[in-house]
């Protein structure tokens, strides 16, 4: 990472994922289908999201 900056907001960002993830899996066994299907599909797209992110921001 080139800044001091940037390593912060990368850290921040795999803290928020890390905390998002924490709360919403206790409540995925109370809901019904549907909703249980958008949720899985947007935690999904927002783990490949930060992962990728991490990933771009990784190279030189």
């Amino acid at each position: 990472m080139p800044g001091q900056v940037d390593q912060y907001g990368k850290l921040g960002s795999l803290v928020f994922m890390c905390t998002m993830m924490s709360n919403l899996m206790p409540s995925l066994a109370s809901m019904d289908n549907k909703s249980l299907l958008a949720n899985i599909t947007a935690l999904s797209i927002l783990v490949i999201i930060v992962i990728v992110n991490s990933f771009i921001q990784s190279l030189p």
